[in-house]
């Protein structure tokens, strides 16, 4: 894999500190969205729409009253945590407790009512609570986002307050909230779960540049050797400081200045192919099969990069996750050819039968620890 490492490597003295630019980021939102509607559908279709709905519990919504800071008791500021609660199922009162931890966007109500936690919850008669994150949605202060405010949006932080209460940021938080927590969590569930802190992540690259290389996935080399060739040309034009070009040829809506503009364009091209592979399958025409055929089909590789939209082992931050079995009550499951957080999602039909395997070892397992 080393041989293959993205040609954005190249470009790693303009990319600097760059973490996931304005591409990533409404990519990143288009997905959060197209998993709502999922849940939306998935939830619906279970009570029968549009036939009658069923009486049934609906989820509870309410917000607790959280420090802001848990370790300064001098601090007294607190804010408001938003969070939901489904009945439904749940076996009075002895039933388990499954508790979803929002991950870096705002929830909703679907948060208990789809996925794969709420149908494993009616498997066991659970409680189903999901808690939003700290900072996102309506869980934030108004003045939260200040340099003054932000310093308490931490691992830490979030980590205390799901300690007090009872998927790539809150999937790791389940973890780590059981090592720390033991005797309040029994066992957890963790979808590509990045676990392992690492300054320079060069290892997500390489797995970007490996998966646009396996066929089994719609890669191939020749797409691969495509996207460095046309990453060697943005380089080149940039070297030569020949920006007017690269303006012109991506319509930037002013003038490109070294160095934080170059960093930002860079990002923002490499976010196309990084999205591609972190969210493959997610979105329809984004993935690693489509942004292939495109690149292959172009007439240069340059073209291609101008031209292109934006559209499990292939998810890049499974480099950060642990891969193999810990203890017999740790397991690592690797669910060949699926993407960041496959799993969470309402079960489909046309689910991989890697992914289909996936759940069925995740449910004995779960249904090993209520025993």
């Amino acid at each position: 894999m080393a041989g293959l490492c993205l040609p954005l490597l190249l470009l790693l003295p303009l990319l600097g500190q760059s973490d996931g630019a304005w591409n990533q980021r409404q990519l990143r939102m288009r997905i959060h969205q197209l998993r709502e509607v999922q849940s939306f559908k998935t939830f619906y279709s279970r009570l029968g729409m549009p036939k009658g709905v069923p009486s049934y519990a609906p989820a509870v919504e309410g917000y607790i009253t959280q420090p802001l800071d848990h370790f300064n008791r001098r601090n007294n500021a607190t804010y408001k945590q938003r969070y939901w609660i489904n009945e439904e199922f749940w076996q009075r009162p002895g039933g388990p407790v499954f508790l979803f931890i929002g991950g870096e966007s705002a929830e909703s109500e679907f948060s208990v009512l789809a996925g794969e936690h709420v149908e494993l919850g009616q498997k066991h008669r659970a409680l189903l609570v999901s808690l939003e994150h700290r900072y996102y949605g309506a869980s934030i202060n108004q003045d939260g986002l200040t340099l003054e405010g932000i310093r308490f949006l931490s691992s830490q932080q979030a980590k205390a307050n799901t300690s007090l209460r009872s998927a790539a940021l809150a999937i790791s938080m389940s973890c780590l909230v059981l090592l720390q927590f033991p005797h309040l969590v029994y066992a957890a569930v963790a979808s590509s779960a990045p676990v392992r802190a690492e300054l320079n992540f060069v290892d997500y690259n390489k797995v970007v540049a490996y998966s646009l290389s396996d066929p089994v996935i719609g890669g191939s080399q020749k797409c691969l050797d495509k996207v460095k060739e046309s990453f060697q040309a943005v380089e080149s034009l940039l070297k030569a400081g020949n920006v007017t070009q690269l303006e012109k040829d991506f319509f930037s809506c002013s003038p490109l200045h070294p160095p934080y503009d170059y960093t930002e364009f860079v990002s923002n091209l490499a976010d196309i192919f990084m999205g591609a592979v972190q969210y493959n399958n997610e979105s329809p025409g984004s993935d690693v099969k489509a942004i292939c055929e495109h690149m292959i089909s172009a007439d240069s590789a340059y073209q291609g990069l101008k031209t292109v939209n934006l559209i499990g082992d292939v998810d890049p931050w499974h480099a950060l996750s642990v891969l193999k079995n810990q203890s017999h009550s740790e397991i690592a499951i690797f669910i060949n050819g699926t993407a960041h957080c496959a799993n969470m999602s309402p079960s489909r039909l046309t689910d991989p039968p890697s992914l289909q395997k996936a759940r069925e070892e995740i449910a004995m397992k779960i249904a090993e620890w209520l025993k």
